[in-house]
């Protein structure tokens, strides 16, 4: 991020064989990149490295496809070079240059007393001026006198003819600490730091420090981790085989846990997926038998093979029992006389005993209904009792026929 290049030396042992790849690495090193050259070959691609320290070069050079090459570059983008990196600090130079500056003035203003100089005015009554001898005493005495944090306050003895006229500054054309708060945040930009995160007075509170550190973590800190994994793994294949993966654990930053927990409360509730496929989701390995899909604790409301009452009965067209099957040699008896049957297999929606029956209608919907019902169900039936409904529906009663359906439906019920 300094440099905008970074130099990885692999040191590592020949293990006697001929291929390529018969190389044992045992340890990795940072180079300096000031120290480190690119040697480029007559293709333009870097050929060898040159690292020099000490009046002394090392030259590494690249063994070619397949092999392992003893230095890894890593280098930010840089749209006018090809063969190094733009370093972040390079676009924050003048910001640099502004914060140290701001810095330089108000240490400066602190040593001399945290106000400007002043002027010594001499008024002659006869108009003359001081010689050169006396100017130069004068110079000296407040210089070593009167200047710097230490001698901050202490009186000045004036001669005959000489007036101080200090030239003090207004505190607004003083304040050089927001030119350099501002020049800082210019500087955390350029690296990808959130303004936040600085510390700066007035720029950060709690909920906007946890957001800012979360995108920063999200933004900067992990797509760098992963550029430099996936580079290092790349690199070290040839020693250590195609499968060798590099990668970091996203789970141990705490910054991200609420992101973390959202991914898994997003995950669990997805009952359409695996659960290898929903382990693959939040980055962990398949496990044994978790490539079926997580049927759900579905309650059959009737059973896919079980026949309708016949039309022209008052129940015509409901869901019946096994027995009431076409040729099973009994009456077709709906679903309602068999309600939670462990015998069914399944369970019945809706539908109204036969200790129901003499229940009003009113009592009955106000027993066993929401209140969702009243705006469907008609009402001239609310006094009568739900065997005198059935009764008319029987004969044909198209209201009474619609009171019984909606009374059978599972979906008013409570």
């Amino acid at each position: 991020m300094v440099a905008g290049n970074a130099y990885i030396e692999a040191v590592s042992l020949d293990s006697g064989g001929s291929a390529a790849g018969d190389v044992t690495v045992r340890e990795l090193h940072t180079l300096r990149p000031d120290r480190m050259k690119v040697v480029p070959g007559s293709d333009g691609w870097p050929e060898a490295y040159e690292y020099t320290a000490g009046g002394r070069t090392v030259r590494f050079t690249d063994p070619g496809e397949g092999a392992l090459s003893p230095i890894l570059q890593l280098s930010l983008f840089h749209p006018l070079d090809d063969h190094y990196g733009f370093a972040p600090v390079e676009a924050a130079a003048v910001a640099l240059d502004l914060h140290n500056a701001a810095g330089n003035w108000n240490k400066a203003l602190l040593d001399n007393s945290a106000r400007p100089s002043g002027a010594l005015v001499y008024t002659a009554k006869d108009g003359g001026n001081l010689s050169a001898e006396q100017y130069e005493r004068l110079k000296a005495e407040l210089e070593t006198g009167f200047t710097g944090a230490a001698r901050a306050g202490r009186p000045l003895l004036l001669e005959g003819g000489l007036d101080w006229k200090a030239m003090s500054l207004s505190p607004k054309d003083m304040d050089f600490l927001e030119a350099k708060n501002s020049a800082a945040r210019e500087i955390a930009l350029a690296f990808g730091v959130p303004p936040m995160l600085l510390g700066i007075p007035g720029d950060n509170t709690y909920a906007n420090y946890k957001e800012a550190n979360a995108a920063f973590w999200r933004g900067t800190v992990l797509p760098l981790t992963a550029k430099i994994a996936g580079a290092i793994g790349a690199w070290l294949a040839p020693a250590f085989g195609d499968q060798l993966r590099l990668w970091f654990d996203a789970d141990q930053v705490d910054a991200l846990s609420a992101d973390r927990e959202a991914l898994w409360a997003r995950v669990a509730a997805a009952d359409f997926l695996t659960v290898n496929e929903k382990r693959a989701a939040v980055g962990y390995d398949a496990v044994a038998g978790g490539d079926e899909t997580k049927r759900a604790d579905v309650t059959w409301k009737y059973s896919p093979d079980q026949p309708r009452v016949p039309r022209g009965d008052p129940e015509g067209g409901q869901w019946t029992i096994a027995e009431g099957a076409p040729g099973s040699g009994t009456a077709a008896r709906p679903l309602t006389a068999a309600r939670d049957s462990a015998a069914s297999g399944f369970r019945v929606a809706g539908g109204v005993e036969p200790g129901q029956q003499g229940m009003t209608e009113q009592d009955f919907v106000s027993a066993y209904c929401g209140a969702s019902i009243n705006r469907v169900l008609p009402g001239q039936f609310y006094d009568m009792t739900i065997a005198d409904v059935m009764a008319m529906a029987s004969t044909g009663d198209s209201a009474a026929r619609r009171c019984i359906k909606l009374l059978n439906q599972d979906r008013f019920r409570k």
